[in-house]
């Protein structure tokens, strides 16, 4: 688990190193330039958490706990709607409130948000060893 967060962290580090030069070759308006970047600052700062989260969930789909896995799904992604719907309401929307693209910046802070919820219900079944079954049927 550390390992996937420490490859996630080095993985996050590329990103912001990576925005001077891909941004501009792939945007040309400064406007969007700006929020492209902002965006891409956040994927960096999500990395280390996704990196456990993708370990993770292998871990328990290895030990065929798709059921857990499905009913985590269903609760996190509420948690997700609720955040994006927080967020987009904030911004005003679609576009302003936050600034111009605040709704895209506050997509992607309910992104983190999901990848935090999707973390803490994973880590709560590894901790229960639930998940563990030996022999290859469940």
């Amino acid at each position: 688990l550390g390992w996937s967060a420490a490859a996630g962290l080095a993985g996050g580090a590329l990103v912001p190193a990576s925005i001077p030069v891909l941004v501009p070759v792939l945007v040309t308006d400064p406007d969007v330039r700006a929020l492209t970047a902002t965006v891409l600052l956040l994927v960096a700062l999500f990395q280390p958490l996704n990196g456990a989260v993708f370990l993770l969930d292998g871990v328990l789909i290895g030990a065929g706990d798709g059921r857990y896995l499905a009913l985590a799904g269903l609760v996190t992604t509420a948690v997700f709607l609720a955040a994006a719907a927080a967020g987009l309401a904030l911004a005003g929307g679609t576009g302003g409130g936050l600034g111009a693209g605040g709704g895209l910046v506050a997509l992607w802070w309910a992104i983190g948000l999901y990848m935090a919820a999707r973390l803490a219900a994973l880590g709560l079944r590894i901790r229960t060893g639930a998940w563990i079954v030996t022999g290859a049927v469940r």
